[in-house]
């Protein structure tokens, strides 16, 4: 990964030997450090994987049974319903995020 410390670096570099770079090398390093901080960006987004796995979670799902009759997360198998919380409806597992549909006809 790419940090924020070695693309100050470069860019003090070329601040420092501004009048002994070569153009060509300085234009060079000057594409490097743009790539770098493009880099950086994608690198807060996260990978694609990361964003379709974050997407996902934001599809409701239907909420699964367990060995109890638990409303449990189908994707974790969190608890996110039960009459002893006074029977709170959880909309997002606490655990790992996914959207819950409370609705039997809903994917």
């Amino acid at each position: 990964m790419i940090d924020k410390r070695e693309i100050s670096v470069l860019k003090d570099y070329l601040e420092t030997n501004e009048e002994s770079e070569p153009r060509i090398a300085r234009s060079f390093l000057e594409d490097v450090i743009l790539m770098f901080e493009e880099i950086q960006q994608y690198q807060a987004i996260g990978t694609v994987e990361e964003c379709r796995e974050a997407r996902e979670k934001q599809r409701p799902k239907i909420a699964i049974k367990d060995e109890y009759n638990h409303d449990c997360c189908p994707n974790c198998g969190w608890i996110v319903y039960q009459e002893e919380w006074g029977g709170r409806h959880l909309p997002h597992c606490e655990n790992c995020g996914q959207a819950i549909s409370w609705e039997s006809d809903t994917p």
